[in-house]
C-alpha cells in the first residue's frame, strides 16, 4: 500500500486546486456575479432562515416561514445533518457566503479527487490533473445551481478510495472511515445520489469479487458478504438521524409518492447530449433537440481525458479499470432519459423516486475518469507520447475542422443590447444559436489541438499536457457558467433585496397573510417566494419549495385560502366583539399568544400541523385538533388565558445517540487495533510496491 499521509507537497497541492478552481469559476469566485436558479430559490431559503436562527440563539428544528411550516431536520432537501451546514449557518448565510459554500465543496471534491488518485499509486502530477477533471467536469458545470447535488457528489471519491481499501483489507479503523465518508454523502441533502450509491457500489463491488484472480469465487463472496454487511450496519447507525427524520416526514410529504416515469423522461442524460463529450458548449443552446434540462446535457471531461478513455479502452486494462468501466457503462445507462428512464425506473427499488436521473451521469464521470487515470500515468511519464495518443489527437483535429466548417455557414449572431459589456457578454452566450455554439466550441478545440502539435517537440507530455488541459478545462467553465450557473446581478445586489428584512427572528405582525407579499416586481424566480424571507409565518399563495406537506397541497386546492388570506397566522376564529389576541412570545418552535374572549372559541396557528407540537393553556396541556385541512387549533374558553403551542420533538436525542453509540462501538477496538487482515477482493493490491511521483 502506498503511503498516503499529507505531506508538505500534498497540502501545495490542495492549495494550487483551490487557485486553479478560483480561476476556472471566476465568474462565481470573483462575486462578480451570484449564483442563480434552484441555488437561490430552492436552496438558499431554509439556509438563510438556518442562519437567522442559529444567530438568535436558537436550534433551527422548525422553520415556520416556509409553506407554513416544516420540519427543518427532516427536509430531504436541506443538509440539515451536515457539518459544513452548521459551519456555513454560524459565519451567516448570504449571497457571498452561498457562493463560497458552493467552492468550498467543488474545492473538497478536487482534493478527494486528488487522494483517490495517489490512492491507486498514480503519481502526483496524475493525481492533481485528476482533481482538476473532476472539479471542472460536465456535471459540476451543469450542475451548479443544484447546490445539493454538489454537496453530495463533493464526497464521492472519498467513498470510493474508503470503500476500495476496505475492500481491499479489513480493519476497524477502515470500516470507520468508509461508514463517515458515506455519511458526509449522504448528509448532503439530496436523497437521489445517495440511492444512486447503492447502486453504484454494488456494481463497483460485484466487479472487484468477480476479476479476483485464484480463490474460490465462494470463499470471495463470503468474505466480502462479512465486509459489506459490517460497513452497511456502520452506515446505517451514523446515518440513523438522517434515515430516521426521513422517515419521520414521509407519511406527510407531497413527493412521498412513486413518480409518475413516462412524465419525467425529458430529466436524464439524453443521446443528443453526448455531443457534449467533445462540444460541450454547443449543448447550451436553447434547443429542442436535446430533449432534456439544460442541467442535465454536460458529460464533458476535456478532450484529452476522452481521448486517454479511449486509449484505455483499447489498451490491456488494469484490473480497476475494467471494473469501474463496468460500474461507469451502467450508472451511465440509468442516467439515460426517455424510454429507458421509463421502464427501469418504473420497476427497480428505490428509483421509482427519482425525476432528476441525469445526475446520474456524475457517477459515470467519475469512472470514466479513473479509467483513463492509467493511460494519463503513462504519458505523463514519457519523453514523447505513443504513437496511438498522436493518431487520436490527429483524428480529432480533422473531426474538430470539419465541424468547424460545416456550422460556419449556419452562424447567426443575436441582437445585443447597447449598454455595457457584461450584459453584452450574457446576452450572447443566453442567446447563441446552436449552430454559433458549434463553430464557436470547434473553435476553440481546434486552437488547442493546433497548440498542442505546434509544441509537442519542444516540450514532454508531462510539461504540455498539463498546460493545454487546465486552459481547455477554464475556457470550458468561463463558457458555460453564465449559462448554467451565474446570472447578471451580483451577490450585493441580491442581498439588497433583503434590506428590508428583520434581523434574527423577530416577534412577526398580527396583519393578514394577504400582506405576506412583496411590493412591486416579482422576485420568486430570483429568491422564490417572498414569503421565505419576510419573517411573517404564512404565505397567501403556494410555494414552489420541493418539499411541501400533502395537508399544504390540499390547503390550497380547497376554498380555504381565500378566507384565510384575510386572516392573520393566529386568530380566534369566531371574531367575536370584545376578543382580542396580542403575541407574547415567537421561536422558532414556539408561539406564545395572550388571547380573550367573552366566550369559548378555537384559537387557529396557521402552522402545519404535526406530529412534535403540543398546546397548553396557561400552563394546562391542551389537545390539538387540525383545522382548515392543514392547521392547528384549540378549543379556547372563554376569558383571559395565556396559549403556547410548541414544537418538540423527543425522539430527536435517541436520533442522536445511535450515531454516538456506533462510533463508540467502532472506536473502541482501535484501542487494541492490530495489523490489518487482507481480504480475497484485494482491490488495490497491484500497487502496494509503488511509490509517489515526487513531483508537483
Amino acid at each position: 500500500m502506498v503511503n498516503e499521509r499529507n505531506t508538505r507537497k500534498d497540502w501545495l497541492n490542495y492549495l494550487l486546486l483551490g487557485l486553479f478552481l478560483y480561476l476556472a469559476y471566476l465568474p462565481l469566485s470573483s462575486f462578480l456575479f451570484a449564483i442563480k436558479n434552484d441555488a437561490l430559490t430552492v436552496n438558499f431559503p431554509n439556509k438563510y432562515f438556518f442562519s437567522a436562527a442559529l444567530h438568535s440563539g436558537y436550534l433551527p428544528l422548525w422553520n415556520p416561514y416556509v409553506n407554513f411550516g416544516l420540519p427543518l431536520y427532516a427536509d430531504p432537501g436541506f443538509s440539515f445533518w451536515h457539518p459544513l451546514t452548521w459551519l456555513f449557518g454560524f459565519m451567516g448565510y448570504t449571497a457571498y457566503t452561498l457562493a463560497l459554500e458552493i467552492l468550498v465543496y467543488i474545492w473538497l471534491g478536487g482534493i478527494f479527487m486528488y487522494r483517490l488518485g495517489l490512492s491507486l499509486g498514480h503519481g502526483r502530477l496524475t493525481a492533481f490533473l485528476l482533481g482538476l477533471l473532476y472539479m471542472c467536469c460536465g456535471f459540476f458545470i451543469g450542475n451548479l445551481s443544484h447546490t445539493n447535488f454538489l454537496t453530495c457528489a463533493a464526497f464521492l471519491p472519498l467513498v470510493i478510495q474508503t470503500f476500495l481499501h476496505l475492500q481491499e483489507s479489513f480493519t476497524v479503523k477502515r470500516l470507520l472511515y468508509a461508514a463517515i465518508s458515506c455519511y458526509l454523502l449522504a448528509a448532503g441533502g439530496h436523497p437521489a445520489i445517495p440511492i444512486g450509491s447503492i447502486y453504484f457500489f454494488t456494481a463497483v463491488l460485484a466487479g472487484l469479487i468477480l476479476t479476483v484472480k485464484g480463490g474460490a469465487l465462494s470463499a470471495r463472496l463470503a468474505t466480502a458478504s462479512r465486509t459489506n454487511i459490517l460497513l452497511l450496519l456502520a452506515v446505517l447507525g451514523l446515518t440513523a438521524p438522517i434515515l430516521l427524520s426521513w422517515m419521520e416526514i414521509w407519511p406527510y410529504f407531497n413527493r412521498a409518492a412513486p413518480v409518475f416515469q413516462p412524465d419525467q423522461q425529458g430529466l436524464g442524460f439524453s443521446l443528443p447530449s453526448w455531443l457534449s463529450l467533445l462540444f460541450p458548449f454547443a449543448t447550451t443552446a436553447p434547443s429542442g433537440v436535446f430533449g432534456t434540462d439544460l442541467s442535465m446535457r454536460n458529460g464533458y471531461f476535456s478532450f484529452f481525458g476522452l481521448i486517454l478513455f479511449v486509449i484505455a479502452l483499447i489498451e490491456k486494462k488494469h484490473r480497476l479499470q475494467t471494473v469501474f468501466l463496468i460500474s461507469g457503462a451502467f450508472m451511465t445507462l440509468l442516467s439515460l432519459g426517455g424510454p429507458v428512464k421509463s421502464w427501469l425506473y418504473s420497476h427497480l427499488p428505490f428509483l421509482q423516486l427519482i425525476r432528476t436521473n441525469g445526475e446520474y451521469r456524475v457517477f459515470a464521470l467519475i469512472s470514466f475518469i479513473i479509467v483513463l487515470s492509467w493511460p494519463l500515468d503513462s504519458l505523463l511519464k514519457k519523453q514523447k507520447p505513443p504513437p496511438i495518443f498522436n493518431a487520436l489527437m490527429s483524428g480529432l483535429a480533422v473531426l474538430t475542422l470539419l465541424t468547424l466548417l460545416l456550422s460556419a455557414p449556419f452562424i447567426h449572431m443575436p441582437p445585443t443590447p447597447a449598454t455595457g459589456i457584461v450584459a453584452l457578454i450574457k446576452t450572447l452566450l443566453d442567446n447563441l444559436s446552436l449552430a454559433t455554439r458549434l463553430f464557436i466550441n470547434a473553435g476553440i478545440l481546434l486552437v488547442l489541438l493546433l497548440s498542442w502539435f505546434l509544441l509537442r517537440k519542444k516540450l514532454s507530455p508531462r510539461q504540455l499536457v498539463p498546460a493545454i488541459l487546465m486552459a481547455d478545462l477554464i475556457l470550458f467553465c468561463w463558457l458555460h457558467l453564465p449559462v448554467t450557473g451565474v446570472q447578471s446581478r451580483r451577490p450585493a445586489e441580491i442581498d439588497a433585496l433583503f434590506s428590508s428584512v428583520p434581523a434574527g427572528i423577530p416577534r412577526p405582525r398580527l396583519s393578514p397573510l394577504a400582506a405576506n407579499i412583496r411590493p412591486g416586481a416579482s422576485l420568486e424566480k430570483i429568491i422564490g417566494c417572498w414569503s421565505y424571507y419576510s419573517k411573517q409565518p404564512g404565505t397567501p399563495e403556494l410555494c414552489g419549495y420541493p418539499t411541501r406537506l400533502q395537508s399544504t397541497d390540499a390547503y390550497f386546492q380547497s376554498q380555504w385560502p381565500d378566507t384565510l388570506n384575510l386572516r392573520p397566522f393566529v386568530f380566534l376564529d369566531a371574531r367575536r366583539q370584545g376578543a382580542s389576541l396580542s403575541i407574547a412570545s415567537f421561536t422558532p418552535t414556539q408561539v406564545g399568544v395572550d388571547a380573550t374572549s367573552p366566550t369559548s372559541d378555537s384559537l387557529i396557528l396557521l402552522q402545519n400541523e404535526f406530529p412534535g407540537w403540543e398546546a397548553s393553556i396557561d400552563g394546562r396541556p391542551c389537545p390539538i385538533q387540525k383545522k382548515y385541512l392543514s392547521f392547528m387549533g384549540i378549543a379556547f374558553p372563554g376569558g383571559s388565558h395565556h396559549v403556547l403551542f410548541r414544537y418538540r420533538n423527543r425522539r430527536l436525542l435517541w436520533y442522536i445517540l445511535i450515531p454516538l453509540v456506533t462510533a463508540g462501538l467502532l472506536g473502541i477496538p482501535l484501542l487494541g487495533a492490530r495489523a490489518p487482515k487482507k481480504s480475497t477482493t484485494r482491490a488495490l493490491s497491484d500497487h502496494q510496491e509503488q511509490r509517489h511521483d515526487p513531483s508537483l
